[in-house]
């Protein structure tokens, strides 16, 4: 028996195999490393399939119009937000989901191809990872991503809880996992109370922070130090790539010089240090932190007295140094521990998903990992439109919100509701404007009355997805947050499909 684990990320992605005997194997690629960029080159060969990782990148140019990157922030977007070149010649929007489908099958169609090649056992079933901060929309959408590549997802779970299973968290320890990616910064305290019990005390995320800022501001510095005008369009996606590579050589080292070609296409040398590359990314060090203290305030609560035991890295940015000594002086009685951040999510996944088809589960995620609350628009008695939360920031998992009550229609022809996915720490707080929030439109059958007595029942399943059961006007009422808030396109997951069949000629062994 054999289950795998996989970290789907910004910049990189990780598949680890674990075995029957305890063991986990983190897979090499096509090329024989231990991630896969994930790149996606959609100008499609001859038999008309994409290339996937290395092979992607290194075809990458500061004109490239067919290697899609990063596109995992896009998660929450039906279509990417610019245009691949697929055929000489046809633009088209790329669907996320078709972009995280394709890294998804590489990794795991490889995998079980070279497993078979040598003998070994292969499979269908993963647990997958998500980060912490990411929306319902998201969470649902890599979801169904990896189903199309051919996985049987046993379970979904966040990347900082992957990353403190990975690192071993001892029973009564309290950990921060200080999970800092290429697109995505997630920190979650996670307690293991006993030999199966690992508690999320509490989540804080930010995802629009990761390495890709720090690369962003790489280019600016080399712009600047060359005397050419820099503008928000300057760091586009090729650009960011090329330069991540030279910001992996300025961590390891204290200064490094630059040859690049700028948009005219005139070439350029400059020469940077690490102390100007850290002064002019102090401020997004500052925000990670912050990102930390809010966590750590969030698991305290009334129990100011918790005691974090150590501080796990993990995400390939975790190895600026800068990162370190920030965290080592905002908690300065904390140690700080670096062990393999590129892989330990994958480990931790695999290892998870291993409990889950042995007898007895080793571990039982008691409590939500989601960052996220959801609530009801409504209007209160003084005309005062509220959202109120039925299931609040980090309630329990388990806990689900039953409530009859006498609603109060927003007009006198209401037929439905709007449930939204926020961040708000109250029970209930006024309603501005949330364009910004997730959100869920139920229609029913019957239209509303002013003091209908409505049940509404919000449960969140072990994925962490939320499903809604509401009674109103006699009737019964089930929705599924995600997909009522944002279901996927028929023609979407048709390109999907007739994508992922393209793909799984290069996979021998893909059904394993």
């Amino acid at each position: 028996m054999v289950v795998y684990g996989i970290d789907f990320g910004t910049c990189y992605s990780c598949i680890a195999l674990a075995k029957e005997n305890g063991d986990i194997d983190i897979l090499p690629t096509r090329q024989n490393n231990r991630s896969l960029p994930s790149v996606v080159e959609f100008r499609l060969r001859k038999n008309g399939t994409p290339r996937v990782g290395t092979t992607a990148k290194n075809a990458i140019s500061p004109l490239s119009r067919n290697v899609a990157a990063f596109l995992k922030t896009e998660m929450d977007h039906d279509l990417s937000l610019r245009e691949y070149e697929v055929l000489p010649g046809q633009l088209r929007r790329i669907s996320p989901i078709e972009f995280a489908a394709c890294v998804y099958k590489e990794l795991y169609g490889y995998a079980n191809t070279q497993q078979k090649n040598e003998g070994n056992e292969t499979s269908r079933q993963a647990v997958i990872t998500v980060p912490a901060a990411c929306s319902e929309l998201q969470r649902e959408k890599t979801k169904l991503a990896a189903e199309k590549a051919g996985l049987q997802v046993l379970k979904v779970i966040n990347e900082p809880t992957a990353a403190a299973i990975s690192y071993n968290t001892g029973i009564g320890e309290t950990v921060m996992v200080f999970d800092l990616g290429g697109g995505t910064h997630d920190v979650s305290i996670v307690q293991r109370t006993s030999d199966t019990d690992y508690q999320v005390l509490a989540s804080e995320g930010d995802p629009q922070l990761g390495g890709k800022q720090w690369d962003e501001r790489l280019v600016q510095i080399a712009w600047q130090t060359a005397g050419i005008p820099f503008t928000s369009e300057t760091p586009s996606h090729p650009r960011l790539i090329e330069f991540e590579k030279h910001k992996i050589n300025l961590c390891s080292g204290d200064d490094i010089t630059v040859t690049f070609v700028d948009d005219t296409g005139i070439q350029h040398q400059v020469d940077i240090d690490r102390e100007t590359f850290e002064q002019f990314t102090e401020d997004l060090v500052e925000k990670a932190v912050n990102v930390a203290r809010e966590a750590v305030r969030k698991a305290r609560g009334n129990n100011s007295s918790l005691h974090i035991d150590r501080i796990c890295l993990a995400g390939g940015s975790c190895r600026m140094k800068a990162i370190e000594q920030a965290l080592m002086q905002a908690f300065p009685q904390t140690p700080v521990r670096l062990t393999n951040p590129d892989n330990a999510i994958a480990i931790g996944a695999a290892r998870y998903a291993l409990s889950l088809v042995q007898e007895g589960n080793r571990y039982d995620l008691r409590v939500a990992e989601r960052g996220h609350a959801y609530g009801l628009k409504t209007i209160r008695t003084d005309g005062q439109y509220v959202i109120e939360n039925f299931i609040r920031l980090n309630d329990p998992l388990e806990m689900a919100s039953r409530v009859i009550r006498n609603y109060m229609p927003a007009t006198s022809d209401q037929w439905g509701l709007t449930i939204y996915e926020n961040t708000d720490t109250r029970d209930a707080f006024p309603f501005r404007n949330q364009s910004s929030f997730f959100r869920a439109n139920l229609s029913f059958e019957r239209q509303l009355t002013v003091g209908s007595p409505l049940d509404l029942s919000f449960q969140r399943d072990t994925n962490g997805i939320v499903h809604i059961t509401i009674s109103a006007g006699g009737r019964q009422y089930d929705f599924d947050f995600a997909t009522t808030a944002g279901s996927v396109s028929d023609a979407t997951l048709q390109q999907v499909d007739e994508l992922m069949q393209l793909m799984q000629s290069e996979y021998k062994y893909f059904e394993g």
